[in-house]
């Protein structure tokens, strides 16, 4: 449910798009500019979901089409709203980014702060409610606890997206509900839905990684933002390679 659901959102602001595949909360704590990058998982935050989407070819044209385009690092991980059809539930994060490049956002307070909803994962619902795990089995809803060790706190990130639709939006057919929509933001706090190729994290190499899409499609992006930058690091491993995109998401600002 969660591809169709990010496809109708998307939607809005984009064309070509389409399916394949509690409680409230304070920012965390401010990080210092010279925290160094840690190394990350993507594949945990990514999990096995695929999509079907208009991919864009570089940083700048994705930046230029998105309403929502900053580079910052992340701050928390904390649990989301669930969306919920029938007997099945698309569960979320909010990942709470601190701001250092406000490239292009909504309102002022996202050029400090930005509330960023992640899918993680999806689960069938017995008539009560209650996740339906086999035996032998374990679910595949990523933990709290899996993503922050998967990407740790101080870690880099670019996120390129869209305001999340309203409620109304998201409960598009009389059996679909959304629970806790406000869980892991603080009062007046909005979500960004980051669009497949706009969740980015810096690797400790100085490299990036793609936190919903294969990294494949993000990997040439790298070739555009070394020619921006002059130097050679042409490649998502290549370290320089996120500080070349942070770069080119300044340049796509000042345009």
């Amino acid at each position: 449910m969660f591809s169709a659901f990010v496809c109708a959102t998307l939607a809005l602001a984009l064309t070509g798009c389409s399916s394949s595949v509690p409680g409230t909360a304070a920012p965390g704590p401010t990080l210092a500019a010279e925290e160094q990058a840690t190394d990350v998982d993507a594949r945990v935050v990514r999990g096995s979901a695929s999509y079907e989407y208009d991919v864009f070819p570089t940083l700048t044209s994705a930046a230029e089409k998105l309403r929502v385009a900053v580079a910052g690092r992340v701050v928390r991980w904390a649990e989301g709203r669930s969306i919920i059809d029938a007997g099945d539930a698309d569960r979320y994060a909010v990942l709470t980014v601190e701001v250092d490049e406000p490239a292009k956002v909504l309102n002022p307070s996202q050029e400090a702060t930005l509330y960023v909803s992640v899918p993680r994962g999806a689960e069938a619902l017995d008539e009560k409610g209650n996740p339906i795990i086999h035996e032998g089995q374990h679910s595949t809803v990523r933990s709290m606890e899996e993503l922050e060790r998967a990407v740790p706190v101080g870690t880099r990130v670019i996120v390129l997206g869209l305001p999340t639709v309203s409620i109304e939006e998201q409960e598009y057919a009389p059996n679909v509900k959304v629970e806790t929509p406000d869980a892991g933001l603080p009062a007046g706090g909005t979500l960004v839905d980051p669009y497949p190729q706009g969740l980015i994290f810096e690797t400790a190499s100085g490299g990036f990684v793609s936190g919903i899409a294969g990294d494949e499609d993000i990997a040439a992006w790298a070739v555009n933002a070394a020619t921006e930058a002059g130097n050679t690091a042409n490649r998502s491993a290549s370290p320089g390679s996120f500080d070349n995109l942070v770069d080119e998401l300044g340049q796509s600002a000042r345009r």
